[in-house]
This record gives structure tokens, sequence and C-alpha cells, in this order.
């Protein structure tokens, strides 16, 4: 996926300088972003998923049992202010399958691919970074990804995750990045991110759990999250 997205030399580059290290964004880099998933696509993902495999956030908080089986119940709960994300969405989708299975192959290790459908003025998930590289794109709408380099727990791992990610500790500058449709963003693994929709928005985020970020400790005071 990513040599049908960049050019050879700026593949090269990417690798160089950005993988694990810094953020790099390609304005209208996807040109098929908006078939990647459509608001009727997601209709149909809502009906297949597992429910275990769905979840509905506002503003960073987690709505406990909260589900959209349709598109009139995804349409009242954005209306509510709350995203509604379907993880796993390669196991129910073919082309999001190829997707992730192809930057599995090219970035190296495991790859799974979510869907967020967010309304306008609301975001999903607080400050927080993960483990894998992420790879973000922009089907609809415009949403601003804010970012900031982790000082706190640069390089985490599976199983240092910690419950409190400590975001107040964090020191570092802010960076920005507007997504608009057909546009894409890499985040490293490890750096904080949050983001905020313009109007209503369709992303899809690839994560992908390099061998780095697969590795143990003995460390006792590990948590997991």
């Amino acid at each position: 996926m990513l040599r049908q997205l960049l050019d050879e030399e700026t593949l090269a580059e990417f690798f160089a300088s950005h993988f694990h290290r810094l953020p790099f964004a390609q304005p209208d880099g996807v040109r098929d972003a908006r078939s990647w998933i459509t608001w009727k696509g997601l209709g149909e993902l809502l009906a297949a998923v597992d429910p275990a495999d769905q979840l509905v956030v506002r503003n960073g908080r987690l709505i406990d049992g909260g589900r959209a089986r349709n598109p009139r119940e995804l349409e009242a709960l954005l209306r509510f202010g709350c995203s509604v994300i379907v993880r796993r969405a390669e196991v129910v989708d073919t082309f999001l399958a190829e997707v992730g299975a192809s930057f599995a192959e090219e970035v190296g290790g495991p790859a799974t691919v979510h869907v967020f459908a967010s309304p306008e003025g609301h975001h999903s998930f607080g400050w927080h970074y993960d483990c894998e590289d992420v790879f973000v794109v922009q089907s609809d709408g415009h949403k601003d990804m804010y970012l900031r380099r982790n000082t706190v727990n640069p390089e985490p791992t599976v199983d240092t995750m910690p419950m409190d990610m400590r975001f107040e500790d964090e020191t570092s500058p802010l960076q920005v990045c507007a997504l608009l449709p057909q546009d894409w963003l890499y985040i490293p693994r490890g750096w904080w991110h949050v983001a905020r929709c313009r109007s209503a928005c369709l992303t899809v985020s690839v994560g992908v759990l390099s061998e780095a970020a697969r590795a143990r400790t003995t460390s006792r005071d590990a948590v997991r999250g």
C-alpha cells in the first residue's frame, strides 16, 4: 500500500527519516480514499461486525453498552455527539482486509484496521498514544489531528501500557495537521494524538504492531493496559 501512496524516493525517505521517529503527512495522497469507507458502507459494517468490536465514545468518554446496528441508530448517536468506532474492520470487509495485509507486509508486523465515524465539533478518544504505528486515511470530512512527542513513555510496548498515561506530565510542543478527504497521516508509535472534527468525518486507521512494540519486559513495574 505504501508503494502505491509514495514514489520510491519518498518511500525511502519515509523509512529513513520518519518511521518510528516523526509524523508524516501526505495531502491528497490517497486518490481513492473516498471509496475506502462510505456512509453507506459503514452501515453495512455495523450490521456485520461483532458487537464486541464496536465502541461508542463521546469526547474521550466510553459510552457503556452503546451500539449502532443500522444507519438510523448511527445517525442518532452522531446527533448526540458520539463517535462510533468499528474495530477489526478487516474481519468483515474484504477491501479493508487487503489494506491491512498490505500494510502488515510493507511495514512489518500484524495490522488492525479501525473505522471512525465522528460528528462535527466532537472527537472520540482523548489524548492518548498507541503501541502501534498508525496510518490515518481521511475518507470524508475535515478533522484536525493534534500531535505531541511522547517524553513520558516514548517507546511503549504491549506489556508496559499503563492505565494512566500521564498526559498531564507531558511538556513537548503541540503540532497540528489538518486532514481533508484523500489526505493521509502517519503517527509514529508512542506519539500523543487527539482529533477534533470540523465536520462529520469518516476515517480509516491502520495500526501496525512492530517487533519492537511486541517486546516483552521482565520489569515488576510493568502494567498491561
